[in-house]
């Protein structure tokens, strides 16, 4: 079983950024991890296109001041997490106008095999308890990895040490 904690320890990011909308936020995000060889730089145009498809067709912001951008692409190798806080929040584009203060942006891979939605439905079990939110909010960016992983342990139990998707 994999975990989100060895996704986004092994294949993501944890970011602070002061981007101040959604368009400007994905393409942050995905120029991070471009940076970061998580992704190759010359598919973030194709992979923000993509994401701006899937934004067309509701907004991906799931409440509570979270937003859980996701596409599934053919640039992609393996599953990539990467986590994003706004200190002001970013207007995501949600019906209640609260601004997202956290965004996590899943790419997986359109080739088969990848667990998008199980990777979706993990982090919206971790982030609907507003514990969990407060603490991943509030801890250094060095320790939201840790947070992850001691909230999925008492959520689903021990998980894999190491991501079964490494890059």
């Amino acid at each position: 079983m994999f975990t989100i904690s060895n996704l986004v320890r092994d294949n993501g990011l944890v970011l602070d950024l002061g981007s101040e909308n959604k368009n400007e936020a994905l393409k942050d995000m995905l120029r991070a991890l471009a940076k970061a060889g998580k992704i190759e730089y010359v598919d973030t145009a194709r992979l923000f296109r993509g994401l701006l498809q899937r934004e067309r067709l509701g907004s991906t912001e799931i409440g509570q001041g979270v937003a859980l951008p996701h596409l599934t692409h053919s640039v992609i190798v393996h599953p990539v997490v990467a986590i994003a806080r706004f200190k002001d929040g970013v207007d995501w584009g949600s019906r209640s106008k609260t601004p997202a203060q956290m965004v996590f942006l899943v790419l997986t891979s359109s080739f088969g095999g990848e667990r998008g939605s199980e990777i979706s439905s993990r982090i919206v079990s971790l982030v609907k308890r507003h514990h969990v939110r407060n603490r991943l909010l509030m801890a250094e960016r060095e320790q939201v990895v840790d947070v992850i992983r001691k909230e999925e342990t008492t959520l689903f139990g021990p998980g894999e040490k190491r991501s079964p998707f490494r890059r």
